[in-house]
């Protein structure tokens, strides 16, 4: 899934993915501008009927089904 830091300062960054309501993974990259969308090195999840949702720096994005 792609996702969007929106408001975020520049600089590193540290995500975790929440898939049907487990946390994993602990991914970080260097932001080059307050508002930037990773398409890479993202979360992936192959189980239909939950929702997840990314966690980064105490700020939760929406929730996505997965189908």
């Amino acid at each position: 899934m792609n996702f969007t830091f929106t408001s975020f300062p520049t600089g590193p960054v540290t995500w975790y993915c929440v898939e049907e309501g487990v946390s994993y993974g602990r991914d970080s990259t260097s932001l080059s501008s307050n508002t930037e969308t990773l398409t890479t090195n993202t979360c992936y999840d192959t189980q239909p009927g939950w929702s997840d949702y990314v966690t980064s720096d105490g700020v939760s994005s929406n929730s996505i089904g997965t189908d």
